[in-house]
């Protein structure tokens, strides 16, 4: 029961913290909806080097692209895009902005299951959105230089995550 109410309690909060006002009044400028639909287009969700050789795919450019100039709230409103991988590249962007709390966020998408596919060194695989996300802010290796900036769950926010997961697998 406890876990019940605290799901009903993060999906209650996400819905009014995680910016639903600013979903309403901000518009996402067009260069912004460009690369988005650009990204939607190509529809594989790419490390910075893939293939044999770590090739840089024009994807990455895009994802950097997005990650450089969109504002916070054109990446709010990204994560609910109708395209998975864009709503993944916005997810990871918005993690490595200052100031920012992913987690009613992340909250907000756990039931999102929507198949990504993926393409990073040599690997093509498909994953979930929810645990692309759940992925981003828990990485393998959180001391890694590369994620110095990325916002981390805290121990409590994991073992919440992990409640809400296997109580909806439970279902």
């Amino acid at each position: 029961m406890k876990n019940i109410f605290l799901i009903f309690l993060f999906t209650f909060l996400g819905n009014i913290f995680c910016c639903e006002g600013q979903i309403k009044t901000t518009k996402i400028r067009p260069k912004i909806k460009h690369i988005a639909n650009q990204i939607a287009r190509h529809n594989v969700l790419t490390g910075s080097a893939v293939g044999y050789v770590g090739t840089r795919p024009k994807q990455w450019d895009r994802y950097e692209k997005l990650k450089k100039e969109a504002t916070n709230e054109e990446l709010i409103l990204l994560i609910e895009h109708k395209n998975a991988v864009v709503r993944c590249y916005s997810f990871d962007a918005l993690a490595y902005r200052k100031g920012i709390d992913i987690f009613p966020i992340l909250i907000k998408h756990l039931s999102d299951t929507a198949e990504v596919a993926t393409f990073f060194g040599c690997l093509i695989f498909s994953t979930i959105v929810r645990e692309y996300f759940v992925g981003v802010v828990t990485p393998e290796e959180p001391n890694n230089e590369f994620y110095k900036d990325l916002y981390k769950l805290t121990k409590k926010q994991k073992t919440t995550i992990d409640s809400i997961l296997f109580v909806n697998e439970k279902k």
